[in-house]
């Protein structure tokens, strides 16, 4: 991935001209790999982000949250053949620190 994006909490959607560069970014859209932030709990599809790219008409044919549910072989292999991978925001340190359990930080 060429591209990276470094990106707030957005309370509704993603403002107007960040859609627009989003939409002309992201042009690959077989799969979106989402990285939970609380990834002990029991978050399953990263709705409230999910649908900030839903509002922007960026639709994927994939959708994938990686936590601790996700067996780590499994999360390797999503992150390696994404489209997007979107880091959720909330608690950095926790996430942080699943991202060296699973061996994903060099991949990301």
């Amino acid at each position: 991935m060429e591209t990276h994006y470094y990106l707030g909490w957005f309370n509704e959607y993603f403002p107007e001209k960040l859609e627009k560069a989003l939409q002309e970014d992201i042009i690959e859209r077989k799969s979106l790999v989402m990285i939970s932030s609380t990834p002990a709990s029991d978050e399953i599809d990263g709705s409230a982000e999910r649908s900030w790219l839903d509002h922007a008409g960026i639709k994927f044919d994939a959708y994938h949250l990686i936590n601790y549910r996700v067996r780590e072989e499994d999360a390797q292999t999503l992150i390696q053949n994404a489209s997007v991978i979107f880091l959720l925001g909330g608690d950095t340190v926790d996430q942080n620190g699943f991202l060296m359990d699973y061996g994903l930080a060099d991949s990301i």
